[in-house]
């Protein structure tokens, strides 16, 4: 938005507010203009959002157990470990976010490869989305498919490797 002082403040909120709405149709997000500053703040706190995890990260001491880093977030234990004594998909993933962040990767894949993978696909997104928030437009629609397969991917991995965890 632009931030002009005195009476031409309303005019240009207005404008901006105008262009932002015309980048939506009946179906949803369509495009945003590339020199907005709104765009650019749509982009800077998807950047942040990313970023969040990946920084709580480099504060948490990686368990040794492989396990358990979550508790220092003061979480509660694993309730499916409490219960029935077998860890549940997500075992692990605080840890081998931990573990990333220091680049310690036999670690983190150790601890849980999906947390490892997911860890590794954020860093690639951040790297993604600040050229965006530099750039000032979305990317590319192929980066957002490739997102959604990797999510996919990862997610198979995970479920991939508790099965193997229950099983082994």
């Amino acid at each position: 938005m632009s931030f002009n002082s005195g009476s031409g403040h309303a005019i240009a909120a207005s404008r901006d507010w105008c262009e932002f709405r015309s980048c939506f149709s009946e179906s949803g997000l369509t495009t945003l203009p590339s020199s907005s500053s709104v765009n650019r703040l749509m982009l800077l706190t998807v950047t942040v959002a990313l970023a969040l995890p990946l920084g709580v990260a480099t504060r948490l001491q990686p368990s040794a157990s492989g396990l358990g880093t979550h508790q220092q977030l003061g979480l509660p234990p694993c309730t499916l470990r409490l219960i029935w004594g077998m860890r549940c998909p997500s075992c692990g993933m605080t840890t081998s976010w931990a573990h990333a962040v220091r680049g310690q990767w036999s670690e983190g894949f150790n601890a849980n490869v999906g947390g490892m993978l997911l860890a590794l696909g954020d860093g690639i997104a951040i790297a993604v989305m600040s050229a965006a928030t530099w750039s000032g437009r979305w990317p590319h629609r192929g980066w957002l498919v490739a997102a959604a397969w990797g999510m996919v991917l990862i997610w198979t991995i995970l479920i991939a490797q508790w099965a193997y965890r229950l099983l082994g």
